[in-house]
C-alpha cells in the first residue's frame, strides 16, 4: 500500500469517528485533513470515495462534494427541514449506493428524480417523512425495477399516490420497515414476502390496511 493509499485509509476510518453534520455544525474529517497543507488538500481532492460518502451532510456543500467524487458510487444523505435540493444538481440512479431523505412534507422533485431509473447498485434506502406525490408514474416504475443490491428498506411517514411496494423485487433485502401513512391490502403483504427471499426483519406499524373498515364492520353484524 501506497503512502497516499494508506493516508486515504486513515481518512476513511475518521470519517467513521468524525463525520459531516449540518445540525450541529461540523465540517467533518475529510474537509479538516483538505485544509491542513498542500500534500494533504491534494491527496484528498484525488480520493473521490471521501467525498462520495457524505453527498448532502452539508447542504451548502452538496454540489462541491459531488464534484469531487468523480464517477463512484456515492451515499446520499438529505433532509429538507434543513434546504431544499439544489436543481442543478442531477445525480444518475446507477450511481447511487445508499439514500436517506427526511422531510416533513415535499413536492420537490428531487428524491423522485433519483428513484427514478436504474437502480441496480442501491443497497439502502430510507425515505423519511416524504409526500411522493410530485410524479407518481415515475415512482411506481422506479420501484418496480429490479433492486438486486437492497438490504435495507425503510419507509417512515411516506404518502405514495400510488399503492405501496407490492411492485418491489428485491431479492436480497433483508430488513424492512413501513411505518404510518401506507395504505396496505394483504395482496400487497404476500407481495412483498414474495419479493424479498432473504427477508429476516420485517416491522409495520401505524399503517392502514385497506378494507380493514368494511371487514370490522362485517365482523361484528
Amino acid at each position: 500500500m501506497s503512502i497516499p493509499e494508506l493516508f486515504a485509509a486513515v481518512l476513511h476510518a475518521a470519517l467513521d469517528i468524525d463525520p459531516p453534520s449540518a445540525r450541529p455544525e461540523r465540517v467533518g474529517a475529510a474537509v479538516k485533513a483538505s485544509h491542513v497543507c498542500t500534500a494533504w488538500r491534494a491527496t484528498c481532492l484525488a480520493t473521490p470515495t471521501l467525498w462520495a460518502r457524505q453527498i448532502g451532510h452539508l447542504p451548502d456543500a452538496v454540489e462541491e462534494f459531488f464534484a469531487r467524487s468523480g464517477e463512484v458510487q456515492v451515499d446520499i444523505r438529505w433532509n429538507e427541514k434543513l434546504d431544499i435540493w439544489p436543481n442543478s444538481l442531477v445525480i444518475a440512479p446507477q450511481r447511487v449506493r445508499t439514500l436517506v431523505w427526511e422531510s416533513e412534507w415535499t413536492n420537490d422533485p428531487g428524491p423522485v428524480s433519483i428513484l427514478s431509473g436504474s437502480l441496480l447498485y442501491l443497497t439502502s434506502l430510507h425515505l423519511g417523512g416524504t409526500i411522493l406525490n410530485h410524479s407518481p408514474l415515475s415512482i411506481k416504475e422506479a420501484i418496480a425495477l429490479d433492486l438486486p443490491r437492497l438490504r435495507s428498506l425503510r419507509l417512515t411517514h411516506v404518502t405514495f399516490a400510488w399503492q405501496p411496494p407490492a411492485y418491489l423485487y428485491a431479492p436480497n433485502l433483508t430488513t424492512l420497515h413501513m411505518s404510518s401513512f401506507l395504505v396496505l391490502t394483504l395482496d400487497h403483504l404476500l407481495g412483498i414476502l414474495r419479493a424479498t427471499p432473504l427477508l429476516e426483519e420485517l416491522n409495520i406499524e401505524y399503517c392502514g390496511w385497506a378494507g380493514a373498515a368494511a371487514l370490522l364492520e362485517s365482523q361484528q353484524s
